[in-house]
Order: structure tokens, then sequence, then C-alpha cells
């Protein structure tokens, strides 16, 4: 996939911000080194990283949480907590989309993510079967984290000829993913529970928390930025 991306043209798009035409283009080297030594745009890529580990992996251990709680359920009967999940995480997104017509975007990600810090509390006190309704319900918490992080950290881009190597950039934290569902598999061996190992999400949970709680008072709000563009 990497060769084919290097070796297609793609059609370029028209960057929202401004583009000073005077200033000479970097090339990709230059951009990436340029981005990385942007603080905040790699604290954005960090908790892009946590949140897509934290979706992966919760997504990927409701089953086996159900089926170490109840023993007498097998696994067809255990994936419809996770058909649940999905429909929790929609609904949450919906629930999102509408308080932030009326609430700043890093706020609502700020409650959505505390009480998804809080609800892995229970979880580690009560370890009942009432642990997967709560992996359901931090499911539905998740909703406004992926596009919100990623728009928000793209407004702390200020060179307009760096945004699409940075949204690639951004994109590619999907590699969480990959890291967070081995942690939490790692956590469970070795605590001999299921449940215990959710504990890994107080980690990226609180990522994301830190990141809303301190950005939250940043300029950067996508729809103010972009009609001050125009402007």
């Amino acid at each position: 996939m990497i060769i084919l991306f290097l070796i297609t043209q793609f059609p370029s798009g028209k960057p929202k911000a401004k583009v000073d035409e005077t200033k000479p283009k970097e090339n990709l080297g230059q951009t990436v080194m340029a981005l990385l030594k942007n603080h905040n745009f790699t604290y954005g890529m960090f908790t892009l990283f946590m949140y897509v580990g934290l979706q992966v992996s919760v997504w990927s251990f409701t089953i086996r949480l159900a089926l170490n709680l109840d023993h007498s359920i097998n696994e067809r009967t255990s994936s419809n907590f996770v058909i649940g999940s999905y429909v929790a995480f929609f609904v949450g997104r919906i629930i999102a989309d509408y308080l932030m017509k009326k609430i700043p975007h890093l706020k609502v990600l700020l409650w959505y993510s505390v009480l998804g810090f809080i609800a892995i509390g229970y979880m580690m006190i009560d370890r009942s079967f009432n642990g997967v309704y709560v992996a359901i319900l931090v499911s539905g918490l998740m909703g406004p984290g992926y596009a919100t992080i990623y728009t928000e950290t793209l407004g702390f881009i200020e060179d307009a000829h760096q945004t699409e190597t940075a949204g690639a950039m951004l994109v590619m934290m999907v590699v969480g993913g990959g890291v967070w569902p081995a942690i939490q598999g790692w956590f469970a061996d070795i605590t001999g529970s299921m449940t215990i190992s959710f504990a890994v999400h107080f980690l990226t949970f609180g990522a994301i928390i830190i990141y809303a709680y301190h950005y939250i008072k940043h300029p950067f709000d996508g729809l103010a930025k972009e009609k001050e563009v125009k402007q």
C-alpha cells in the first residue's frame, strides 16, 4: 500500500487555510520534521493513537469479557454484546453531534471521556457481569473521539502546505489499534482477569481527558477558524 501511494498521482485538494505562494515549498522530509517539532500537533497524534487503541481494544475484548463472566453463554450469544456496542457507539456519536451544536467540541469530548474514565472505575469495583454492559456504555462514550481529535489537531497547523501531510500522519495513528489490544491481552494474562485488564483504559481515557482539558481554551474552533480565513 505504501508503494502504491508513492507512485500514484492523486488530485490535489484545495486547502482551507490561506496559502502563502511566496514561501518556498518543503519536501516531504522537511514537512514531517516541521510537524514533529510542533508539540501541539504531536500530542494530538499521541492522543489519536490512544483513542484508536481504546476503541479497538474495547470492541476486541467485549466478547471475551462476556464469556469469562458467564460460562453458560457461547460465542454466538456473546457476539450480540458487540452489536450492542456498535449501536451504542452510533447513538453516542449522534448525541455528541447534537451537543456540539450548542457546546464547544472539546467540552463534549472532555465530559464523554470523564464519564468513560468513571465507567472503567466502576468496572474495577463491580466485577460482575455488569462489566459487559459497562463496556457497551464505554463504546457509546467513544462516539465523538476520532473526528474531534483529528479536526482539532489539524487546527494547530499554521502552514497550509503542511495540512495534507499532517492529515496523513494523523490517520496513521490507527496503529494504536494494533498496539493497545496486545497490551490489554498481556495485562489480562498476567492478572488472570479479563475485567481487570480493562484498567489499561485509565491510560487511554486519561490521555484524551488531558488533551481536551488542556486545549479547551485554545482559540481554534473548526467553524470559527474557517469563517476567519474566509474573511
